[in-house]
């Protein structure tokens, strides 16, 4: 099994054609693990059609993958290459972006406006709150084996949590709740007794019953979770949230609903769902983007690069012309540090740019730093992001 580092290292070998028998034979294994894998391989060694495409979208000067996009020709142009790109894999396309781009800028600019105190990422971890009351850690933990009241199997280890229905389950006069609560700096993931999926995100809650009855399956989300929803056309599943609700029946898509965000966001993967509000019912179709802006109350459709809001479920940081605010928002979840970008200007700066979530934050603020716009500091125990003087 391969660490992070010993990939990256493999795979810049290789694009650099100075990989030895050894490490070629390492990759090849690496490969055959898994599809995924397989395709990532074959992009750096040029057997993709995507090759190509990936080659077009790094073209252009290394400064500018972080930079500010000011040119809507060159957004454009960045967009119809991405999507061809995205088709075909979205974690190997984005962690081949930063094999070929990010090395170089990172190690031409890693002098300049350094934090003194290295943040490490986040980390596979959560907790459990059975119906009783009673909390499991699901972090540091070897398999274990839990027996609900109503006879639900529930498996869980560090890494994801199963739910089983089992063949005879007892009734009870109520369904019984579980709850997985995600910290900041943590992720975690589980498997839900009809088969669904779930990713949850840092500072995130999700509560369901561990066995689903009536005519709905319907959850309860606080954060950000990435949905891969068992088909079931009989039984809708359901999201709620404060704000809204959305349904599905086959359905992968991601939902964004912090509080401190300025918006709820429901995107769309594959299949099809509807977002209710109040009395409104919105539909989306792949590729769209539902949008509840908290201030005006206004809820608004648009295209997106959809796979890119579900790629922090694939270890990856993708941003297209996000604000500075926003994006540190997600930094501060993920690290579990404090960043203050509240200064007026910022909110006018935008970025775009892919980096691996395992990476450590301060190469994150060193490629922002890269476009010698801004700069990071350490006070008083938090990070503080200012606009550079010119």
């Amino acid at each position: 099994m391969l660490d992070d580092n010993e990939l990256y290292s493999l795979l810049s070998a290789c694009r650099q054609g100075t990989l030895d028998p050894s490490g070629r034979l390492k990759l090849e294994l690496w490969a055959d693990q898994a599809p995924e894998n397989r395709v990532l391989l074959d992009l750096v060694t040029g057997d993709s059609e995507a090759a190509g495409q990936l080659k077009t979208l790094y073209s252009y000067d290394e400064r500018r993958v972080w930079q500010n996009v000011r040119r809507e020709a060159a957004r454009r142009r960045r967009r119809r290459v991405f999507r061809a790109v995205i088709r075909t894999g979205a974690a190997a396309a984005l962690l081949l972006g930063m094999v070929w781009s990010a090395d170089r800028i990172y190690e031409r600019y890693q002098q300049r406006d350094a934090l003194v105190s290295v943040i490490e990422p986040g980390h596979t971890k959560a907790v459990l709150e059975l119906s009783s009351g009673m909390k499991v850690a699901l972090t540091d933990r070897a398999e274990q084996r839990i027996t609900e009241a109503d006879k639900t199997q529930i498996v869980v280890n560090p890494q994801s949590a199963t739910f089983t229905q089992t063949a005879e389950p007892e009734k009870a006069a109520e369904p019984l709740i579980n709850r997985i609560i995600v910290p900041k700096g943590g992720e975690y993931h589980l498997e839900l007794s009809d088969g669904t999926k779930v990713w949850l995100n840092s500072e995130s809650e999700i509560a369901f019953p561990t066995q689903f009855t009536g005519g709905t399956r319907t959850v309860e989300l606080q954060g950000e979770a990435y949905f891969e929803v068992e088909a079931d056309a009989a039984h809708p599943f359901v999201v709620r949230t404060d704000l809204l609700s959305v349904h599905v029946v086959g359905t992968s898509f991601n939902l964004m609903t912090y509080r401190d965000d300025p918006a709820v966001e429901t995107t769309l993967i594959t299949g099809s769902l509807k977002v209710v509000r109040d009395q409104a019912e919105t539909l989306l179709e792949p590729g769209m983007q539902a949008r509840l802006d908290k201030a005006t109350n206004t809820l608004t459709t648009r295209e997106v690069y959809a796979e890119s809001y579900a790629a922090w479920a694939r270890q990856m940081f993708v941003f297209f012309n996000e604000p500075i605010s926003s994006i540190c928002r997600k930094l501060a979840r993920w690290y579990d540090v404090e960043i203050d970008a509240s200064a007026p200007e910022l909110d006018r700066m935008l970025y775009s740019g892919m980096i691996r979530r395992a990476e450590a934050f301060n190469k994150i603020a060193e490629l922002l730093s890269a476009t010698d716009e801004l700069i990071f500091r350490e006070r008083d125990g938090r990070i503080v992001v200012e606009k550079k003087k010119q």
